[in-house]
């Protein structure tokens, strides 16, 4: 597994993978886009069965393929 940073590589729309909070740890989920109402630059919203983390995902990767 790779993690990405945020800033450098945004996901996939709909791509399951695990994305990582400083506060939450990691979490298993999706990339839902950018929220151009939060901020246009840094909005990204990725999401999972916990709730939604609105720019503050400081990196990501894809899980593997089962």
């Amino acid at each position: 597994m790779k993690w990405i940073k945020i800033e450098d590589e945004a996901p996939e729309k709909g791509k399951r993978l695990l994305y990582f909070h400083d506060m939450t740890g990691t979490s298993l989920g999706f990339y839902f886009g950018i929220d151009d109402e939060y901020c246009p630059e840094t909005g990204h919203v990725f999401g999972g069965q916990f709730g939604f983390l609105t720019g503050d995902v400081s990196h990501w990767c894809y899980t593997p393929d089962c």
